[in-house]
């Protein structure tokens, strides 16, 4: 009874959000204002979230989410101190549903690839890995933002053999195999980048990570 509640609940908010958002885009012809949602993104203190505990946790970090998703911007955070807007909010979100698989896959690499936040995708990748520690997706990325990013190599090599390990390794023909292979006789990073990235732009479902993914692609080309 208690699940019927919930996903009627969210099924009235989410097409309520939709409405308003489509109809606000759609009746406003002034030119668009870009929001700094560093400064004005309005986040739930993770010490009050024990007082949403109502059995709503789960509607709760998905309406948080497809808000969060909205809301997406594309600037990149360069301060190096866990406090980006997006982080704080998948950490709320996360909090409130351990479980939330795309919260840690697509909200990690928003954070590694378009807001250029590796330690908060590190964070959040690691956090998604308590539970789903043998999961393929969550240890490639983690690997390639530890690898690629952070430049943490051989904690980079340790998510990708992990990666190695889990059965979809051989179903998506990741490369895995020769990067582990030449990770110690190559240096051709940027080779390797890209093929980590290909596989990931072929199989994310979000648009504007895809986007995003292929402008990584095409600039680590021009540096082969």
């Amino acid at each position: 009874m208690i699940k019927i509640k919930e996903n009627v609940l969210f099924l009235f908010f989410l097409i309520t959000l939709l409405f308003l958002h489509g109809v606000t885009s759609n009746s406003i012809k002034k030119d668009p204002v870009k929001y700094d949602y560093q400064k004005h993104s309005i986040n739930i203190k993770r010490d009050h979230l024990r007082y949403l505990n109502i059995g709503l946790n789960n509607f709760f970090s998905k309406f948080l989410w497809i808000s969060t998703v909205l809301n997406l911007d594309t600037i990149h955070y360069k301060k190096k101190d866990l406090n980006s807007w997006l982080f704080l909010k998948l950490s709320t979100i996360t909090d409130l549903d351990p479980y939330f698989y795309d919260a840690f896959l697509y909200g990690g690499q928003y954070l590694s690839i378009i807001k250029d936040d590796p330690l908060g995708a590190e964070a959040i990748f690691k956090k998604g890995l308590t539970n789903y520690k043998n999961d393929f997706w969550l240890n490639l990325n983690t690997g390639y933002n530890a690898f690629f990013e952070l430049k943490k190599k051989k904690e980079g090599v340790f998510y990708y053999t992990k990666a190695l390990e889990a059965t979809e390794s051989t179903k998506y023909n990741s490369h895995l195999p020769f990067f582990l292979t030449h990770y110690f006789i190559s240096k051709d990073n940027n080779f390797k980048a890209i093929q980590i990235l290909k596989l990931s732009y072929k199989n994310s479902r979000d648009p504007n990570l895809k986007e995003a993914i292929l402008k990584k692609i095409n600039k680590l080309k021009k540096s082969l």
